[in-house]
């Protein structure tokens, strides 16, 4: 029955889907794409007028990059990292989140003259603590929630959204988190200079103390000696004496305060990562010591060649001594910060310090690592300024016995007077340095508090349903389509593989027509109105039967067929109606016809035609009786029943039988023109199989949206499996609405679309109708 030229089936199951119509699948699913719709847009609708109406503030913060630091993490390969990158995760930190938190919880109201509380900060339900407010942990954990960041595309500027149920609410966290983020960069631009202006402000009051106490020896020992002044050679020594050793002391000074830097920094930095601070702290370079040494012994040479010799500053050869010195100074500069870069870059190249390349963390640790090696640069020309001190040692000590004692109070004067007099000038530089620090940040649009709420966007929510709502109910209609696997069209049956010889379509309007009796009295008997080719013998259905007795008739012409057997895949799909009207119609020929009922189980044959159960065909095979007196003539010429009989209780046995062989092939073949039998399912019992090993033809009888794919092709490797090979299919409940649309209905798709509005045609026509009475009349 399939068309393999070897007689074998094409691939089976579920899996081989048809072309499907879109058209059809939705009008079979219009119940479930409409079921969807309202449950998906009633739960949108619901939804959206349910929810609390939220609120959104925005503020902007600009990023000058100009006055941004760039970092040498920047400037490494494979870092490179924009600064507004860079500000983002500083926004996105857990410590400013805290001091956003601390901020709110300070000022308790957005509303302090009515007293209204900042609804963020406000405890949990059903916290047992009996707090009055929230703690920092879990208000950082809301702004988490409700706080987005966004940089803006091709500029230099981050907005900070803040959504939340009170407009008042969502500007200030948006406004505090703005001003947070500004003091946070501004406190960051001035931690190095607050740090040395502190520590200097410090020492110049103990070096005042120290000058008051030189000044002080120095008159006691000129009245007591009578020593008024020195020589001039004795002047100029001290002086610079008393200068060197002020410069040292301040760079003594700007160690003590580097040093006071760095341990602020580590502190930062151990905050955030364990064991980061003690690992960079030890992390050292010896070929930058090197370089750091030799570059504070040029410089100190430098400075005690220009002390030295003040009189020779027009000289060639002194300024050629110069230049010389400054090159080398700058030819070691230089390679003292390429080696400085390639040096961080080996400290810092993976997370084995828990490194992450952005944000507040980074500059910490940029800072650290430059503060640390300013703090090795100072103490190399130290110990450079220390060598030359020891030999303005020795000078001074060639000073005449009387004069060294006031020599060295004049020297301890001069050099705490030197010091003390650069302290105030760094502590007035460093001053001035921290109060012009004003970061990078710029907050130049403050968040206002909204008068319209940003969601629920009520139109868009209905819109969304609505799509939503018909995307799953179409999606959910095709899925079902595929998952059923039923037989819909003869065109399915085609693709499959499968022979229709007939489509028979549902008989509700043939039965409205007779008045939707289920019975029609003709010849005194009542016929099931189901048997449309004798009760409506002109409409389309009973056309679909004489088209079905046709393709039986000249689709076999190299064998004629005697003896067919109808049967289908499980019980309830339309075989004995299909059975009963195909005899009518071929007895309509003027053939002689008998139509057996072998469903020794469910017999039903007798009840459509109105005719008694016994004798029957069991009668028959246990030889009470001969065939012909189980024979029953029926209101239709040319046709006889054989009915069933007394239902046997071994119906498989009598259908495999001897006699059921030679009652058909010596019997009711010789006498009959045709012969059709009625069946059992193939499915439910093997009553089918046995049989069709007798005729010649196998009709198999599917209903439309009913009869699964599965269960016709089961049905067939069945008959196949006892060397029967099925005629064709006849395709029973055929409906154009479910299979094609109802488009495809009222546009009168296809044949029997066109049969339907034929058969009308020829009803309401004169001859059409005279010749429908007549036959009627007839029949009666």
């Amino acid at each position: 029955m399939k068309k393999n030229s070897d007689g074998a089936q094409n691939s089976t199951g579920i899996f081989n889907i048809p072309h499907i119509d879109p058209v059809a699948v939705l009008y079979r699913g219009k119940w479930i794409v409409l079921g969807v719709f309202v449950v998906v847009f009633a739960t949108v609708f619901i939804l959206t007028f349910r929810m609390k109406p939220s609120y959104t503030a925005t503020s902007s913060v600009l990023i000058d990059t100009k006055q941004a630091p760039s970092t040498l993490f920047q400037r490494l390969p494979g870092r490179a990292l924009t600064i507004t990158e860079n500000e983002l995760q500083i926004l996105q930190s857990n410590s400013l989140a805290e001091d956003v938190a601390r901020g709110l919880l300070e000022q308790k109201y957005v509303d302090p003259a009515n007293e209204v509380p900042i609804p963020i900060i406000q405890p949990s339900e059903g916290d047992t603590s009996q707090r009055l407010v929230a703690t920092v942990e879990k208000v950082v954990a809301r702004l988490a929630k409700s706080v987005q960041f966004k940089s803006i595309r091709d500029s230099d500027i981050i907005k900070i959204t803040v959504t939340s149920q009170n407009p008042q609410e969502a500007a200030l966290i948006a406004n505090t988190y703005a001003k947070a983020y500004y003091d946070r960069n501004v406190y960051m631009s001035r931690i190095k200079s607050r740090s040395f202006r502190e520590f200097l402000g410090a020492q110049a009051k103990v070096k005042h103390e120290d000058l008051r106490k030189a000044e002080e020896a120095i008159q006691d020992y000129m009245e007591q000696k009578g020593v008024v002044s020195l020589d001039d050679e004795a002047k100029i020594l001290i002086e610079q004496l008393s200068r060197m050793e002020a410069e040292r002391d301040a760079m003594d000074i700007q160690v003590q305060s580097l040093l006071s830097t760095l341990a602020s920094y580590q502190i930062q930095i151990s905050e955030q990562e364990k064991n980061v601070a003690q690992v960079m702290g030890e992390a050292n370079d010896p070929y930058i010591r090197i370089l750091q040494e030799q570059l504070a012994s040029l410089e100190v040479r430098r400075d005690v060649t220009i002390a030295q010799n003040p009189a020779y500053a027009t000289k060639d050869i002194y300024n050629e001594k110069l230049r010389e010195i400054d090159a080398q100074i700058v030819e070691l500069r230089g390679k003292l910060k390429e080696r400085t870069v390639e040096f961080v870059q080996t400290l810092l190249p993976s997370t084995q310090f828990g490194y992450d390349p952005t944000g507040y963390l980074q500059q910490v640790k940029q800072k650290f690592l430059e503060t640390q090696i300013e703090v090795q640069t100072v103490r190399a020309k130290r110990q450079a300024l220390n060598e030359a001190l020891r030999q303005y040692e020795r000078q001074f000590g060639s000073i005449p016995a009387k004069s060294i004692q006031f020599a060295r109070l004049q020297r301890e004067k001069g050099s705490v007077e030197k010091l003390y007099l650069l302290l105030e000038e760094k502590y007035n530089e460093a001053n001035i340095t921290e109060q012009s620090e004003f970061g990078y940040i710029d907050i130049f649009d403050s968040a206002v508090v909204p008068r319209k709420p940003s969601s629920p966007n009520v139109l868009l929510n209905l819109v969304v349903g609505v799509v939503l709502g018909l995307v799953l109910g179409v999606a959910l209609a095709f899925v079902k389509e595929f998952l059923n696997a039923k037989i819909q069209t003869p065109e399915e049956l085609k693709q499959r593989g499968f022979s229709p010889l007939s489509t028979v379509k549902i008989m509700r309007e043939e039965i409205r027509q007779l008045g939707g009796k289920q019975r029609v009295s003709i010849n005194r008997r009542a016929i099931n109105s189901h048997l449309v080719a004798l009760t409506n013998p002109v409409s389309p259905v009973a056309e679909s039967y004489r088209h079905l007795r046709s393709s039986l008739q000249f689709g076999n012409s190299d064998r004629p067929l005697k003896t067919i057997l109808v049967t289908s895949p499980d019980p309830g799909e339309g075989k004995t109606t299909t059975v009963c009207n195909l005899a009518i119609s071929i007895a309509q020929s003027a053939r002689e016809v008998l139509l057996v009922d072998t469903d020794l189980r469910r017999p039903d044959v007798h009840s459509l035609f109105d005719l008694g159960l016994r004798p029957g065909l069991t009668e028959v095979l246990s030889g009470k009786i001969g065939y012909e007196q189980a024979v029953q003539a029926t209101p239709v010429q040319n046709l006889c029943v054989m009915s069933c009989g007394t239902i046997p209780p071994n119906p498989s046995e009598l259908l495999g039988s001897a006699d059921m062989r030679f009652l058909v092939e010596q019997q009711l073949k010789e006498r009959y023109e045709i012969v059709l039998f009625d069946s059992s399912p193939v499915l439910a019992v093997t009553d089918a199989s046995v049989l069709a090993t007798l005729v010649d033809s196998v009709i198999i009888v599917v209903s439309a949206g009913s009869t699964a794919v599965g269960s016709l092709e089961r049905t067939v490797e069945s008959l196949k499996g006892v060397g029967v090979e099925p005629t064709g299919i006849v395709l029973n409940n055929f409906s154009l609405e479910r299979a094609y649309g109802v488009l495809h209905s009222r546009s009168g798709y296809g044949y029997y679309g066109y049969a339907d509005r034929y058969g009308k045609r020829g009803q309401n026509g004169r001859a059409r109708g005279s010749h429908a009475e007549r036959r009627q009349r007839e029949l009666s």
